[in-house]
């Protein structure tokens, strides 16, 4: 819940105020805390679930939808979570609408990323720990510049 409750701090300040679609890439423990929590800072009218295993069954327990895949599910998104154990990049630059604000939680080593470089180019970094961050995330290491 605590890093659930840091990314709804940071979309409650961050993310637009008429954010009103979420996509969540992943379908584990963070993806459920994270539903839970950014619902407290935002009303959002579509809520987006994309894994490749548990995405239906996910959708169905919270009462979102599934999408067929990560584009899907991104494509349109005013908010992005991304909480994957995943090595390689999950979310891609080319799906991202203009302002959209993301919660990047997965990539706990420093040579695993979610995020591609497209995303990082357009990107502002914020984190809640620039010691950790700068040695433990992958994408935060490939952006080079964190802003706050």
């Amino acid at each position: 819940m605590c890093t659930a409750a840091v990314s709804a701090v940071a979309t409650d300040q961050l993310a637009r105020s008429d954010a009103s679609v979420l996509a969540i890439i992943g379908s584990g423990v963070q993806a459920r805390s994270h539903l839970e929590a950014l619902r407290l800072v935002r009303n959002f009218r579509e809520v987006r679930v994309w894994s490749p295993r548990r995405a239906k069954a996910f959708a169905q327990e919270h009462g979102v939808d599934a999408a067929a895949s990560a584009e899907e599910a991104v494509r349109g998104a005013d908010v992005v979570v991304t909480a994957t154990i995943s090595p390689t990049p999950v979310l891609l630059g080319e799906w991202l609408s203009p302002g959209v604000h993301i919660n990047a939680v997965g990539a706990p080593r420093p040579d695993w990323r979610e995020l591609d470089d497209e995303v990082l180019r357009r990107s502002r970094v914020y984190v809640d720990s620039r010691e950790a961050a700068q040695k433990e995330s992958g994408d935060v290491i490939a952006a080079g510049e964190v802003l706050a």
